[in-house]
């Protein structure tokens, strides 16, 4: 009977668990400021870490993403190695 109510509690410790972790994905576009014209090929990064590449409609999805404030970075280069005319910026979801 013992060794029934401890496997109990485990298991119902390790659902707790895995409930309380939830995950989700963070999408956006990345855009030229004033031209609204869409970056591709930018890495998007995720808490330090590059996580996705844009595609030719500048956007981008990061999967698995746990619940909570994160910061988001975004980096292109551009073919004349200039940054585009007032910056670009980036809208997520």
């Amino acid at each position: 009977m013992i060794r029934i109510v401890s496997v109990c509690l485990l298991s119902l410790a390790v659902t707790t668990a895995a409930v309380a972790q939830t995950n989700g994905s963070v999408a956006g576009h990345v855009r030229q400021r004033g031209s609204n014209q869409p970056i591709g090929s930018a890495d998007v990064g995720l808490d330090g870490r590059w996580m996705a590449h844009t595609d030719t409609s500048g956007f981008y999805r990061v999967r698995e993403v746990r619940s909570g404030w994160h910061l988001i970075t975004v980096r292109a280069i551009a073919p004349d190695a200039r940054p585009p005319a007032g910056g670009a910026y980036c809208d997520a979801q």
